[in-house]
């Protein structure tokens, strides 16, 4: 077996070295981990920074992906190399992207990762990173991990959800970051180590600003904005958003939801017996790369979440255009929300089992809080005031430069 050929790296190498290595594709629109990761490398790449990226063509999708309809586009160069990996430019980033016959997580087979391994030890020895960032715990991973270590880089787990089982893939010499204090704690005495926090980079075009004239139709006017919910799955309170949304047919006609897909789309809902499109007042899209405008055509975000969110990017994306978030106390969320929006209450049967409905009195809580915001102009004015406020702490602008603050403090502490 031949190994994949990087292309010679002509880069200033005085600069910042830094790349992500891992089997799941970074250019994946629907996966919050990506995005994030995908965020550092174009701050660090503004910088001067010289950011790439090795992957498998694997998306964080229930149904398979073209990798063709992922990349490309305006201002973005595409190659595919007789080495089987197709090189995209994005936003000042190199990504390397290994094909594969699946493009499903958990699908890759043993002569792919062979093949990885194999590219990812030529990718290194090509590319000469200081830092690479990467997540994954199994046994395919930890052999990317083994080669990172023995290149003489320093390795850096990205920790995005408490859901990483085990501690084995942590050893002495790496380092973790996460994006919320919640997920701090929850590793920091497993792994025996400081995990740092950096704030995710929420990008200036994924939410509406402080234009007037951009801001979402307000439900005090004459064409309401959207109850607008994200990626339906059980976990994500799916059984909570129905019940909502059933109550709101008969109490509030009106009021109409706007549900995007994520991880899982119509048919797979339907297989599940669940068609949100039977609802008159639900209008199911698939995932958006145009957020901001999804916000301006948004009253009130809905993240009735059953598990334990790492943070909650959504919310700041929402909180930044001035769109109030009503999102479950647990996890990260509360972090996200900075004091602003409203956390309610789930019980825990709905977590230890997602597909079970909520009960009553906790549906009522819910629909409570939001019709307060529909029916109430003055209440919505000072939650949408309360919601911009607490965004600012993570402005993009701010984010990006404690991020690039602590990687070049990083690489800095590694060449003294």
């Amino acid at each position: 077996m031949t190994a994949p050929i990087a292309e010679p790296d002509r880069a200033d190498r005085r600069g910042l070295r830094i790349a992500f290595i891992g089997s799941m594709c970074l250019l994946d629109d629907a996966s919050g981990i990506a995005h994030s990761i995908r965020s550092i490398l174009e701050a660090l790449a503004r910088r001067g920074a010289n950011a790439t990226s090795l992957t498998a063509s694997l998306f964080d999708a229930n149904a398979e992906v073209v990798l063709e309809d992922r990349i490309g586009g305006e201002g973005q160069q595409v190659e595919t190399g007789r080495d089987g990996i197709v090189r995209v430019s994005r936003s000042g980033v190199r990504h390397h992207i290994l094909r594969t016959a699946s493009s499903r997580k958990g699908r890759l087979t043993r002569p792919e990762s062979d093949r990885m391994h194999l590219a990812c030890q030529a990718f290194l020895a090509a590319k000469r990173p200081s830092i690479v960032i990467t997540f994954g715990s199994g046994s395919h991973a930890r052999r990317l991990h083994d080669a990172i270590r023995s290149s003489g880089a320093q390795l850096v787990f990205y920790l995005g959800n408490a859901e990483i089982p085990g501690s084995e893939w942590f050893q002495p010499g790496d380092r973790a970051i996460c994006p919320s204090r919640f997920l701090s704690e929850h590793y920091s005495a497993r792994l025996g180590a400081p995990v740092d926090v950096l704030y995710p980079i929420v990008s200036a075009d994924r939410f509406v600003g402080d234009d007037p004239a951009a801001v979402r139709r307000r439900p005090d006017q004459q064409e309401p904005g959207f109850i607008t919910h994200l990626n339906p799955v059980p976990h994500k309170g799916l059984t909570l958003l129905i019940e909502i949304a059933r109550r709101a047919a008969r109490e509030r006609p009106g009021m109409k939801f706007l549900v995007l897909e994520g991880l899982i789309t119509r048919e797979l809902l339907r297989q599940a017996s669940v068609d949100l499109t039977s609802f008159p007042n639900i209008q199911l899209l698939p995932v958006q790369r145009d957020m901001a405008a999804v916000y301006a055509k948004t009253a009130v975000l809905l993240m009735p979440s059953f598990w334990r969110e790492g943070f909650g990017r959504a919310a700041v994306e929402a909180h930044l255009s001035g769109v109030p978030v009503l999102a479950s106390r647990h996890g990260g969320l509360p972090e996200a929300l900075g004091g602003a929006g409203s956390l309610l209450d789930i019980p825990e049967t709905c977590v230890d089992e997602p597909l079970t409905f909520p009960d009553e009195p906790t549906v009522s809580r819910w629909w409570e809080a939001l019709v307060t915001l529909w029916d109430d102009p003055v209440a919505y004015a000072v939650a949408s005031e309360r919601a911009r406020q607490a965004g600012r702490r993570y402005l993009p602008d701010r984010t990006a430069a404690a991020i690039c603050r602590h990687f070049e403090g990083m690489a800095a502490l590694r060449e003294s």
